[in-house]
C-alpha cells in the first residue's frame, strides 16, 4: 500500500492460522515491522503467549501460558535480547528467578521448592556460576555451600548438619577434589581425613623402613580409613548443584 505525502505510517493487522483455520497468532505491522503485542493461541483458542514488540524487536516482558491459562514463564527483553529478569513457574508457583544482562545470566538466581520455600541461591557471571552457591533444607537451614570460579567448583565446599555445624569440608581446584576431605561428627570431632590428588584418593604413604613395628597399626588404620571412604569420590562427582548446566 502506498502512502500519500504527509500520511501516517502504514499499519496492518496480520493473522496466522492453523491448518484447521483456527487463529495461531495475531500481530500488528507498522511500516512492515512487528510493533505492539503479538498474541499466540493454542488450536483450541487459549492464549499461550503475549509478546511485546517495538520496531520489529522484542521489547518488554514476554509471558507464556499453558492451555489452561496458567502462567509458565516471564522473560524481560530489551531490543530483542534477554535483559532483566526471568521467572519460571510450575503449577502456578514461582520455581526459578534470575537476572540476565544482554542475553547472559548475571548476578543472583534463586530456586524454590513445591511449597515456595527457598532451595538454592546461586551467583552467575557471564552466564556461568561464579561465587557462592548456597543450598537449603525445607526448614530453611543451610545444608551446603560451594564456591565457583568461571563455572567450576574452586575452593572449599562445606556440608552442614541441621544445627549448622560442619559435617564435611571438601577442597576443589578447577572442579577436581584436591587436598584433604575432612568429615566431622555432630559434636565437631574429626571422623576422617582423606587426601585427594587430581580428583582421586591419594595412596597411603609407603612404609618407612626406619620405623619400628609399633607403627604398623597406625599405617593399617590409615588404609582402613581410606577403604571406608572409597565411595566418597563417586558421591563427590555426583554433586553438581541444580544450575551447573545452565544451569
Amino acid at each position: 500500500m502506498s502512502q500519500e505525502e504527509g500520511a501516517g505510517p502504514e499499519v496492518r493487522r496480520v493473522v496466522d492460522r492453523y491448518d484447521s483455520g483456527a487463529v495461531r497468532e495475531e500481530a500488528t505491522l507498522v511500516e512492515g515491522k512487528l510493533h505492539g503485542e503479538v498474541i499466540g493461541y493454542s488450536e483450541d483458542g487459549a492464549v499461550v503467549a503475549r509478546s511485546p514488540f517495538q520496531e520489529g524487536a522484542l521489547h518488554g516482558t514476554v509471558r507464556l501460558y499453558d492451555e489452561e491459562g496458567t502462567l509458565l514463564q516471564e522473560v524481560d527483553y530489551v531490543e530483542g535480547r534477554f535483559h532483566g529478569e526471568m521467572r519460571v513457574y510450575r503449577n502456578g508457583r514461582l520455581e526459578w528467578s534470575g537476572r540476565f544482562q544482554e542475553g547472559e545470566r548475571e548476578g543472583e538466581a534463586r530456586s524454590f521448592g513445591e511449597s515456595g520455600e527457598l532451595v538454592a541461591v546461586q551467583q552467575f557471571s557471564r552466564d556461568r556460576l561464579h561465587g557462592t552457591s548456597t543450598y537449603y533444607a525445607p526448614g530453611g537451614a543451610v545444608v551446603k555451600e560451594e564456591l565457583y570460579r568461571e563455572g567450576l567448583r574452586h575452593g572449599v565446599a562445606r556440608e552442614f548438619y541441621p544445627d549448622g555445624s560442619i559435617r564435611q569440608e571438601t577442597p576443589f581446584v578447577d572442579d577436581e577434589v584436591e587436598g584433604e576431605v575432612m568429615t566431622y561428627a555432630p559434636d565437631g570431632t574429626e571422623e576422617s581425613r582423606i587426601l585427594f590428588r587430581g580428583g582421586e584418593p591419594a595412596p597411603p604413604p609407603a612404609p618407612d623402613p626406619g620405623r619400628s613395628p609399633e607403627d604398623a597399626p597406625i599405617r593399617r588404620r590409615f588404609v582402613e580409613s581410606a577403604d571406608r571412604e572409597a565411595g566418597l569420590l563417586g558421591r563427590l562427582r555426583g554433586e553438581d548443584g541444580s544450575e551447573r548446566r545452565r544451569n
